[in-house]
C-alpha cells in the first residue's frame, strides 16, 4: 500500500502533490495555477465587457492604508478562494475594480481636476505678476 501511494505522489519544490489532486491535474495539462487563473479572469472580462481584459502594468508605487475587519475578511477570502495570492495584491485588484466600475464618476473628477490645475496656473501667474512688478495690488486689495 505505501509503495502505491508513494508512487502517486510526485514533488512540486517543496511541497508533496497527489496527481488526482487539481494542481496535479493542472501540471499533467502543463498549465499552472497562474495560467488558469489568468484564462478565468479574461474570460470573466470577455463575459462582462465584450473585450478582453487589458494586461496588467508592472506595479510600483506603494499605497499603505487602514481598513476595517469586514474589508479585511473580504481581502483574506480572495486569498482563502485563490482569486488572488496576497493581501497586496487582492488590495490593489479591488482599487482598480472599483475604479473601473465608477468609470463615468472618474472621467467626471479628472475633468475638473484639470480645470482645478489650469485654475492654479492663472493664479500663480498672476501671484508672480504682482511680486515682479509691484503693479496690481491695490487694484487685487480694491476688489475684494
Amino acid at each position: 500500500m505505501y509503495r502505491r501511494c508513494h508512487k502517486r505522489v510526485s514533488s512540486f519544490g517543496s511541497k508533496l502533490i497527489d496527481p488526482d489532486s487539481e494542481v496535479g491535474k493542472m501540471r499533467a495539462f502543463g498549465t499552472t495555477l497562474e495560467k488558469m487563473r489568468a484564462q478565468t479572469f479574461q474570460a470573466i472580462a470577455l463575459a462582462i465587457g465584450g473585450k478582453a481584459a487589458e494586461q496588467p502594468s508592472p506595479k510600483s508605487n506603494v499605497v499603505t492604508c487602514r481598513i476595517d475587519g469586514r474589508d479585511l475578511d473580504a481581502v483574506d477570502a480572495l486569498i482563502e478562494a485563490g482569486i488572488r495570492s496576497t493581501r497586496s495584491d487582492a488590495a490593489a485588484w479591488l482599487i482598480h475594480a472599483g475604479i473601473e466600475a465608477n468609470r463615468p464618476l472618474f472621467e467626471k473628477v479628472y475633468g475638473t481636476v484639470a480645470e482645478i490645475r489650469r485654475l492654479r496656473v492663472v493664479a500663480q501667474s498672476l501671484a508672480q505678476e504682482v511680486v515682479e512688478g509691484g503693479e496690481g495690488t491695490t487694484e487685487l486689495t480694491e476688489g475684494r
